[in-house]
């Protein structure tokens, strides 16, 4: 934003800032461990120039900053807390839409997990380790959920990339999943009522005068692809620990998202796999 020279930017960053700096760098580092590439990122404190915010946050949300950046990265990573606040924030929201709207974009989630939030499967060892860190509230680590694989799950023998990509997303906290699954982008909030009324109206194309509508279908389907993104990850984790309330809201969510051509869920070594287990994927 300050710079006189033109910047490049690989990952465009989506989040919010009441989560510890130290956990949202250190996402980061597991992120790009994972993704690879250049760790080029875009994010808004840094890249708008906070004295002339005026020409970064503008009334029209798609000529905004926030999307022009959004149209030269490779995709988005979204940083979550343990609350998953930035589904609460409009501008968050804003952000995934126009991802998910743009073909070719890649949408990533990470999250800094806590050892009793977080647990990984019991997969065969693989030597791989999530980034670690020793706080005073004790250890954590920050666990990448990928658009798709990534090298490091085509490099362990013994386990195909389906396979290695569900345990290394193991340790993704089922508390922050739960909240993902609840995603409802007309509801998200804004520091300037303004800015929601605007992308609001951005999502739906509504034009014109007046507020935009409280219901619309272009939020069902960001919202249910969202949830069934969230759905997918804690799948098997619900069914091997036998968690028939999150397993019912696994599959309702997967269930309501119409805008993703297929289901591949690795079930592998799966021993809680049932018949009746089956029979609810195959109707869903």
């Amino acid at each position: 934003g300050t710079s006189p020279k033109e910047q490049y930017v690989e990952w465009f960053v989506s989040h919010w800032w009441g989560e510890p700096v130290l956990h949202f760098v250190v996402c980061l580092q597991e992120f790009h461990r994972k993704r690879g590439g250049r760790p080029l990122f875009w994010v808004c404190a840094y890249c708008n120039n906070q004295h002339k915010l005026g020409s970064d946050v503008t009334a029209a949300p798609s000529q905004s900053s926030f999307a022009r950046a959004l149209c030269l990265a490779s995709g988005t990573v979204m940083v979550l807390d343990g609350d998953a606040t930035p589904f609460s924030r409009v501008w968050c929201a804003y952000e995934v839409f126009r991802t998910l709207e743009t073909t070719g974009l890649l949408f990533d989630l990470v999250t800094f997990a806590t050892p009793e939030a977080g647990k990984k499967l019991s997969f065969p060892q693989t030597g791989k380790n999530h980034s670690e860190i020793t706080l005073g509230e004790g250890e954590g680590s920050a666990i990448v959920v990928t658009d798709g694989s990534v090298d490091e799950d085509k490099a362990v023998q013994g386990m195909g990339h389906g396979e290695m990509k569900v345990w290394r997303e193991a340790g993704f906290p089922l508390s922050v999943a739960a909240k993902g699954m609840e995603v409802a982008i007309q509801n998200a909030q804004s520091s300037v009522e303004s800015d929601k009324i605007a992308i609001l109206k951005d999502v739906v194309s509504h034009e014109g005068d007046g507020d935009p509508p409280t219901e619309h279908r272009k939020y069902d389907e960001i919202n249910n692809v969202m949830r069934a993104r969230f759905a997918r990850v804690v799948f098997r984790r619900c069914l091997e620990e036998g968690q028939s309330a999150s397993w019912d809201n696994v599959m309702k969510a997967i269930k309501l998202d119409s805008l993703s051509p297929e289901l591949a869920i690795e079930l592998d070594n799966c021993h809680k796999l049932t018949d009746a287990a089956i029979s609810q994927i195959a109707r869903s």
